[in-house]
């Protein structure tokens, strides 16, 4: 996390939890525009000397609240190679991945209101770098304990392109309608698993990168 000094204590770390559990609150009730020191401080019971004491400014508050927000999927990729490894069937790999991400759907408010900061904050915007190529590279190395098929370039690339398509429908959904989310989950499922049944049947290519 971006804090610095970590809690030593109990009290230190559930002024830390306040801090951040208000932050998010205002940025949901109010957006980013109303995300001060002060309000946090107010909002959170403390001092604006307390909130300092642990961040440097709102920018570090708001890159721990991103990592907490993504926080879940390592967990799923976590678990997801394991069970690959351990001899889990492809396509039992496959409807599982697409459950457990169904599920992160639910956790709504990263899409709603942070999502769209990390294109105005550079700290923000490289966070989401990194963790577009981190996850490239874990969907890479789950689809490779099933089949060396491409070169890792490749797959590497392919798996930038799965975590996109995961991310926009992440993003759809959680903007959507009450009425339209059963729908997307439906795309979503077909779209992912097909996805993942496209690199299984690959025939390996004979030259990477192709010809322009």
């Amino acid at each position: 996390m971006f804090l610095k000094k970590q809690p030593a204590q109990q009290r230190s770390l559930d002024s830390v939890n306040r801090i951040l559990e208000s932050s998010r609150q205002i940025l949901a009730v109010a957006g980013y525009e109303a995300l001060s020191t002060n309000r946090i401080a107010q909002e959170a019971g403390v001092n604006v000397a307390s909130v300092y004491q642990y961040f440097p400014d709102k920018e570090a508050i708001l890159c721990t609240l991103y990592l907490q927000w993504v926080a879940p999927v390592y967990a799923i990729y976590d678990d997801m190679l394991v069970q690959a490894r351990q001899g889990l069937p492809f396509l039992a790999m496959a409807r599982q991945l697409e459950n457990r991400q169904s599920q992160l759907h639910e956790n709504t408010w990263g899409y709603q209101h942070m999502a769209h900061l990390v294109e105005m904050l550079p700290a923000l915007r490289q966070l989401e770098n990194e963790h577009v190529q981190r996850s490239a590279a874990y969907l890479a190395d789950l689809l490779s304990a099933y089949r060396e098929v491409w070169p890792r370039a490749q797959l590497l690339t392919y798996g930038a392109m799965l975590y996109r398509v995961i991310g926009t429908f992440n993003t759809a959904y959680a903007t959507a309608k009450p009425s339209e989310k059963a729908l997307i989950l439906r795309i979503y499922r077909r779209t992912l698993i097909g996805m993942l049944r496209i690199y299984l049947n690959a025939r390996t290519p004979k030259r990477w990168p192709p010809r322009a």
